[in-house]
């Protein structure tokens, strides 16, 4: 028998025990991720490449969970390999393509996909439950109440951007971060004020989203919002879920050809007509007048691309980004990289499988289809606005880890 006051092998608790509970450290831990996640947001957008590094120091915290999984249990979970297996292909690629294309910017892009994976990948270790989330709901919470409060006091101004560079990014800051008050507002007792509270912040956070009048914001709201319906038929059939997410793709994928071919049509001048009535916005932003070119840049070197530091603007001759991961991905890796892109995200996908039936899995999920179609007009989630799209990866670590509440 033990000594008194002594813990057994047997006895002590596990690792995962340890974390699934509110304790002190994993209080502090979110607390700071909370706080980080704004701050690098605007720090980015203040300070240029230099406020880069707050974005760095955030998801290479991804290391802490895989640091304390790997000291107190001594291995690592099977279920989340995949998600480091999956990512291989497509940084290998990119590694390479720094490699024989060095160039300060490769370096930095294949350095942010690598941390954006080890992000993911550490946090999703964690056991993810909803005490876990108010840390980072409280924070959020407040960030879209100051900013729907200084749009009301503004006068309503079109375009709103806030403490953001542009009103396309912090309409996908709102749009992403609206994933904590949902969930708390769905997860959380009945007539508790907390419960209130998210209810408020879901009501800030859809006004915020008006007042960007970001139309890819609003495209990625619409999707996520039909997924979450359908998400039951999904669930039923493990065969439709995984074709989903490739459906996803190629809808993703040719609605790049079919905005460049309604630019040209009868169809694209009423849709043009509709964007300026409705948003004070072009429909036709821009966009069509160079994406033709990447299209062309991009069947110059199909399948391994013009190395990981390319850029939309060393073949259009205008000062913008690609505004496509997809474009962007085969400009830089080729069709061969944008294959290696899909196929890690389509695992990420697979993880959402086992807790299909959490209501934060299925909201992150949603959200998660949702922002690969915001992306036919961003490059936000690997690169470029990183800091604007970093919090997406958050959310996937949750809807894969999440377990119930007691």
């Amino acid at each position: 028998m033990a000594a008194s006051g002594t813990q057994t092998k047997a006895s002590r608790p596990t690792y995962g025990a340890r974390w699934a509970r509110p304790g002190l450290e994993r209080g502090v831990l979110m607390l700071i991720l909370a706080f980080a996640i704004p701050v690098a947001n605007m720090t980015r957008h203040l300070l240029g490449e230099p406020g880069s590094l707050m974005l760095a120091i955030v998801l290479a915290g991804g290391v802490v969970p895989v640091l304390a999984r790997a000291v107190t249990v001594g291995s690592l979970p099977r279920r989340q390999s995949a998600i480091m297996l999956g990512a291989t292909p497509v940084i290998a690629l990119y590694v390479l393509s720094t490699v024989m294309n060095p160039d300060p910017r490769a370096l930095s892009v294949t350095l942010q996909l690598a941390l954006v994976v080890v992000f993911l990948y550490g946090l999703s270790l964690w056991h993810w439950r909803l005490e876990h989330l108010r840390p980072v709901f409280w924070v959020l919470a407040l960030f879209i109440a100051s900013h729907a409060l200084w749009w009301v006091i503004a006068g309503a101004p079109p375009r709103f951007r806030g403490f953001m560079g542009h009103s396309n990014s912090l309409g996908q800051f709102v749009l992403t971060a609206s994933y904590f008050p949902i969930v708390l507002f769905l997860l959380s007792r009945r007539r508790s004020a907390i419960r209130f509270v998210a209810l408020l912040t879901i009501g800030a956070s859809s006004l915020l989203l008006f007042a960007t009048t970001s139309r890819a914001a609003w495209l990625g709201a619409a999707v996520a919002l039909g997924v979450y319906v359908v998400w039951p038929l999904l669930a039923r059939s493990f065969v439709s879920y995984m074709l989903f997410l490739p459906l996803t793709f190629s809808l993703a994928v040719g609605g790049t050809w079919l905005y460049l071919g309604l630019a040209q049509g009868e169809v694209g001048r009423t849709l043009q007509a509709l964007s300026v009535e409705y948003t004070g916005k072009d429909f036709f932003s821009g966009r069509q007048r160079f994406w033709e070119d990447l299209f062309i840049a991009i069947t110059d070197r199909p399948w391994f691309g013009h190395g990981a530091g390319a850029v939309a603007e060393s073949f259009t001759g205008f000062e913008w980004s690609a505004h496509n991961l997809y474009l962007q991905t085969a400009l830089q890796v080729g069709t061969v990289g944008l294959v290696a892109l899909l196929v890690f995200l389509w695992v990420v996908w697979r993880l959402f499988w086992n807790r299909r039936y959490f209501l934060a899995t299925r909201l992150a999920a949603a959200l998660f289809v949702g922002m690969l179609f915001h992306q036919m007009f961003e490059v936000s989630i690997t690169q470029n606005s990183l800091a604007n799209g970093f919090l997406i990866w958050l959310i996937l670590a949750v809807g894969i880890s999440y377990e119930r509440s007691r």
